[in-house]
C-alpha cells in the first residue's frame, strides 16, 4: 500500500466516526505519531531488522500525506 493510499485508509476510518474534518485528519495524524514513537530510534537500528529505516520513511510520508490533505 503506498502512503497515499494508507493516509486516505486512515482518514476514512477516522472520519467515520466523526463529522468533523479537522477533527479526523488531526486523529489520523496523531495515530502515525505513535506509530513512529514505537519505532526504534536511528541510534539502535544496528540492533534491528534492516527495514526499520523504510518503516520510518513510510510512515513519515503517510504522515506528510495527511498533513496536504485538503478540506473536503
Amino acid at each position: 500500500m503506498t502512503p497515499q493510499e494508507k493516509a486516505q485508509e486512515l482518514f476514512t476510518k477516522f472520519s467515520s466516526n466523526t463529522v468533523h474534518y479537522d477533527a479526523a485528519k488531526q486523529c489520523a495524524i496523531i495515530a502515525v505519531d505513535e506509530i513512529l514513537n514505537s519505532i526504534p530510534s536511528s541510534g539502535y537500528w544496528h540492533t534491528y531488522s534492516v527495514e526499520i529505516p523504510s518503516a520510518i520513511t513510510y510512515w513519515q510520508e503517510v504522515k506528510q500525506e495527511l498533513e496536504n490533505f485538503k478540506n473536503k
